[in-house]
């Protein structure tokens, strides 16, 4: 775990480029929201799931970071658009759900006001298939009533009613099946509509959000601290924390041990401030990410993210 620690309020620059450590606690300099703001947190109702589905449990949770201070902020339109077209694509049969937050970076990150939305977005369960059914029976040997010299008509008749009596149940039992997968594929042709429709719904909510706009401060450690918090309570298997910044701290930074154990780190729309070292820069913070945990660690520059067009596939 990576200790935060606070910076005193000063114009950004190459001596403040790695994610630094001075254990120095501070009070910021300034918020994007007001604190007796109501918190912008809206979850969405969870649906009820169709009795005959099995609806497979939320598969990724993920935490996006957008920095809306005077360098960084001019990247942030681009990038919820990238994040709400990739939830658009999310839903899909046998995929599981998906909890988002979205917070801002500005000189207050770690304040409750820093978070503007908390969703939930359920999973898709497989498309329906034809069920087992009954198995046909074999043709009657009739040939063993051969044998039986004084009753091969009754011994016939016998066989043979029996075995029209096993067909009729089974071909019973397949009209049935047939009958259930299509009402079932019906059921899951309107399921795969509504999720779609959630999705979409979601992308839209992305792209219309209003970040704001700060310019008293970057407190990038308390952005880190709270978004991996978020991460360390989901119960999703796969955790992923998205963050559109520069990462050049300004102002008094959260102190804190930042832990990245179990996350996935994607820096997209990277912009490099200018009059540093970019490579040094970007390879001191991963440096620093790794160490505190981070499963992996993937840089997507302005360039490499206008190139994608789904930024969980760019997830090492």
């Amino acid at each position: 775990m990576i200790p935060f620690s606070g910076f005193p309020c000063a114009m950004k620059s190459a001596s403040l480029m790695l994610l630094a450590f001075v254990v120095v606690a501070t009070t910021a300099c300034g918020s994007a929201r007001i604190a007796t703001d109501p918190l912008l947190a809206t979850p969405t109702p969870v649906i009820a799931a169709h009795p005959s589905f099995d609806i497979p449990p939320t598969e990724i949770a993920m935490t996006a970071i957008f920095d809306i201070t005077t360098s960084a902020d001019r990247f942030g339109p681009e990038a919820k658009t990238l994040l709400a077209n990739s939830l658009a694509l999310w839903t899909k049969p046998g995929r599981g759900g998906v909890d988002l937050t979205v917070n801002v970076l500005s000189s207050r990150s770690w304040d409750e006001a820093s978070q503007l939305l908390a969703v939930h977005l359920d999973g898709m369960p497989e498309s329906p298939t034809r069920r087992a059914t009954i198995s046909r029976p074999a043709a009657p040997l009739l040939e063993a009533c051969a044998v039986n010299t004084f009753d091969r008509s009754n011994c016939t008749s016998k066989a043979t009613a029996a075995y029209n009596d096993a067909l009729a149940v089974a071909l019973a039992d397949e009209v049935r099946a047939d009958s259930e997968l299509r009402t079932a594929l019906a059921d899951f042709a309107t399921l795969e509509k509504l999720r779609k429709s959630q999705s979409a719904a979601l992308a839209e909510r992305v792209t219309n959000l209003d970040l704001g706009h700060e310019s008293r401060g970057s407190d990038v450690a308390g952005a880190l601290l709270r978004g991996a918090e978020t991460l360390h309570h989901a119960t999703a298997p796969k955790r992923l924390l998205l963050i559109q910044s520069d990462l050049v701290p300004y102002g008094p930074q959260q102190p804190g041990a930042l832990d990245l154990r179990g996350i996935d780190v994607v820096v997209f729309f990277f912009d490099c401030p200018q009059g540093l070292d970019c490579r040094a820069f970007r390879q001191a913070n991963e440096q620093a990410f790794l160490a505190a945990g981070a499963t992996s660690v993937t840089w997507l520059d302005a360039g490499a993210s206008r190139l994608s067009s789904n930024i969980f596939e760019e997830v090492r």
